[in-house]
Formats: C-alpha cells, sequence, structure tokens
C-alpha cells in the first residue's frame, strides 16, 4: 500500500485536492452547508494560500532552502501551492466541524477559548498526521535550520517545528476571520430581515 502512495504520490494529492473542492461544491450547491461555512472554507483556503504561496517563493527564489522534495514536483509550483491551499481549507472545516459536535451552540458569535482551543489541537494533531504521511511516502519534507528545529526523527527524517508554527498562526487568523464573517453575515441577516422593512 505504501508503495502505491510512493509510486502516484503526486496524482494522489493532486486528486485529493480537485475531490475536495467537489465536494464543498456539492455539498453548497445541494444546501448540505451554510453559506457560513461555505465562506469559512474560502477562507481557510485563503489563509492556506498566504503560507503556501509565501514558503514556497522563499523555497524558489532561493531565500531559504526550506523543503526538500523525495519525488520531483511533476507540475508548476503554482499547481502545488493551489491544491495545497485547498487541503488547508478542508482541514480547517474539518475542525469547524469537531467544534459544531463538541460545543453546545452558539458558535462563532463572539470569542470563545473552547472554539480556538479545538481549532489548534486538531490543527496540530492533523499537521503532524501529514508531515509523517509525506515523510514515508517519498513526498516533501522541511529542511532543518536554525529557525526550524527538529521536533523528533521518522526513519532518521525530520518532523520540525515549522509547520506546527504556521498552523498555530494560522488558527489565529481563521478563527479570527469565522468571527469577523458571522458578524457580518449577522448584521446583513437584521438589515434584511422582512421585519426592518
Amino acid at each position: 500500500m505504501l508503495q502505491i502512495v510512493k509510486d502516484y504520490f503526486w496524482i494522489i494529492d493532486f486528486s485529493i485536492s480537485l475531490f475536495i473542492l467537489c465536494v464543498i461544491c456539492v455539498l453548497y450547491y445541494k444546501k448540505y452547508i451554510s453559506y457560513f461555512i461555505w465562506l469559512l472554507f474560502w477562507a481557510g483556503v485563503l489563509t492556506g494560500f498566504i503560507w503556501e504561496i509565501t514558503l514556497t517563493l522563499i523555497d524558489v527564489f532561493n531565500i531559504a532552502n526550506i523543503f526538500i522534495f523525495n519525488l520531483k514536483p511533476p507540475v508548476h509550483y503554482i499547481f502545488i501551492v493551489i491544491s495545497h491551499s485547498l487541503w488547508d481549507g478542508s482541514l480547517f472545516i474539518i475542525g469547524v466541524g469537531i467544534i459544531y459536535l463538541f460545543l453546545n451552540k452558539p458558535h462563532f458569535i463572539s470569542f470563545k477559548f473552547s472554539e480556538i482551543l479545538i481549532l489548534i489541537i486538531w490543527s496540530q494533531i492533523q499537521s503532524i498526521i501529514i508531515e509523517i504521511i509525506s515523510i514515508q511516502s517519498g513526498g516533501w519534507m522541511y529542511k532543518p535550520l536554525w529557525w526550524n528545529p527538529v521536533l523528533f526523527f521518522i526513519k532518521d527524517k525530520p518532523v520540525t517545528l515549522l509547520p506546527q508554527f504556521i498552523w498555530l498562526i494560522g488558527c489565529i487568523i481563521f478563527y479570527s476571520t469565522a468571527l469577523l464573517i458571522h458578524k457580518s453575515l449577522y448584521k446583513q441577516f437584521i438589515v434584511f430581515s422582512p421585519q426592518n422593512k
């Protein structure tokens, strides 16, 4: 199984991101998810895009060699950035789903430590898992640098701090954005509700 992943790593990677996009569009079109969740997905994609493009450009222009690719990407780096941004958006939405599952309503009305704590815990767990899967399947890994120390090794290959730190900051940005989106939608609802016409 692992050998299949190694042989078709990038095909699997891009296929999953395309699948994510199709699923979220169908769910929204069929009204299985709200407009709020739809916006949160794209907020997550945009949040992910910011760090994906930043790190990629730093690496591409040799400002710092951040990535080690065991399998050379078969396409231009912008496609990888877009693909992984879609991944990021879906991972944020899973975190939102966990909040909906375990915390009482209302959600994202105002700052709640429990909400952002769940997002952070989820983000740290999934980030570690994805890094391990990537390393094990021969995809990519982050190069250890003085500002990106090693947390631990998997078969002599490093799992570093940078992805964890990025997701920590990303969660804060995403959660703040989610609160703003919810507040904006609530204001629109009040303004355009029949009672106010």
